[in-house]
């Protein structure tokens, strides 16, 4: 897997013990392999690396034990609204109707 070659032995080590960071470190090879920002797609309520102290405290970790010359980091910013489920917001006020995706059964 090319994740598990990317990731360096101590990245590998601080992901060991604080789970949350995987999500941090996939981003970052992303970054590294691609040139591009990463993309994130997850809900914000429930993934527990998304809190604050947590997503802080492993990009400090990260920076000052395995890189401490400087992550590649790519400064971006958007906003995407979450279309491709549906919400229960009334269709009259949705600015936007027909964007939303259809599920068909098989």
């Amino acid at each position: 897997m090319l994740f598990e070659q990317w990731i360096p032995t101590p990245a590998r080590k601080i992901a060991s013990k604080l789970s949350y960071c995987l999500t941090l470190l996939m981003n970052m090879m992303v970054v590294e392999l691609t040139g591009q920002s990463p993309v994130l797609i997850g809900n914000r309520i429930h993934d527990k690396w998304m809190l604050t102290r947590n997503y802080s405290g492993c990009l400090n970790k990260l920076v000052a034990d395995v890189w401490p010359s400087g992550a590649s980091l790519i400064s971006s910013q958007a906003k995407i609204n979450p279309l491709l489920y549906k919400d229960n917001i009334a269709v009259f006020r949705k600015k936007y109707t027909g964007m939303e995706v259809q599920h068909f059964e098989a």
